[in-house]
């Protein structure tokens, strides 16, 4: 894990233990989508990848 990640995960830590829990919803809903976005972006690099080689 790179420095940027592991200050990223300290940042949301330490805000997360002072927000309400409908902000704590609030995001944790945005890093699902987040999550799911990428996933997809996945997905769709590894399906051009298998056409290239097909």
């Amino acid at each position: 894990m790179s420095e940027k990640q592991k200050r990223i995960l300290e940042v949301f830590k330490e805000v997360a233990a002072k927000l309400p829990e409908e902000k704590k919803n609030y995001l944790l809903g945005y890093g699902e989508g987040m999550a799911a976005v990428v996933g997809r972006e996945e997905d769709r690099k590894g399906e051009v990848e298998t056409a290239r080689t097909a």
